[in-house]
């Protein structure tokens, strides 16, 4: 389980390759990531549910990034 701090990680937007859009992701040691959901503080649970959910039941590599309030 990765649960880093923001000062661990680089945040940055690209471009969308099929898309007009820009792309959150953020950068922990060479590994890149992409945003896919944002939780409020109060949501603690919500989100390592989630977390869980993508790395138990669909193998991904998932990271919880803990911002101060």
């Amino acid at each position: 389980m990765f649960i880093l701090k923001r000062q661990d990680v680089e945040i940055k937007s690209v471009q969308h390759p099929k898309r007009d859009q820009q792309v959150p992701i953020l950068t922990y040691q060479g590994q890149t990531f992409r945003l896919i959901k944002s939780f409020g503080a109060s949501q603690v649970a919500e989100a390592k549910a989630y977390w869980r959910d993508l790395t138990d039941n669909h193998g991904k590599v998932c990271v919880l990034l803990q911002e101060p309030d």
